[in-house]
């Protein structure tokens, strides 16, 4: 009987994860991938571009300033609905405390420095 009751609400469980809206690979927010940036050397304005699945949208962003980089992390939510394999440009800008200079753009998703536009 306790078995029954166990299996019983671990489906329960299942069904409601799977009425959300979400996959069992994308729970939650991922890390995406920085395409390219934009900003020149004495601009505080930095855009950096991104290539998401329609439907996907930019949750948050974190731009962590340090003397020799600037290492960038773009959280994604995933659209679980029918993915269509069509990349969609997307964007997201932060205003630095100070200009771009030498600093190298650093994607958190890879490690990678992030190419200029």
């Amino acid at each position: 009987m306790r078995k029954r009751v166990i299996i019983a609400v671990a489906a329960l469980l299942l069904v409601a994860v799977a009425c959300t809206g979400y996959h069992w690979w994308s729970p939650f927010d991922v890390k995406s991938q920085v395409v390219s940036y934009r900003g020149g050397p004495q601009d505080t304005r930095i855009t950096v571009n991104l290539t998401l699945g329609i439907g996907d949208r930019i949750t948050r962003t974190r731009f962590e300033e340090h003397d020799d980089r600037i290492v960038v992390t773009v959280w994604v939510r995933i659209d679980t609905g029918d993915n269509v394999d069509i990349g969609v440009h997307a964007e997201a800008s932060h205003t630095l405390s100070r200009p771009i200079d030498d600093r190298k753009v650093i994607d958190a998703s890879s490690g990678t420095v992030v190419p200029h536009a």
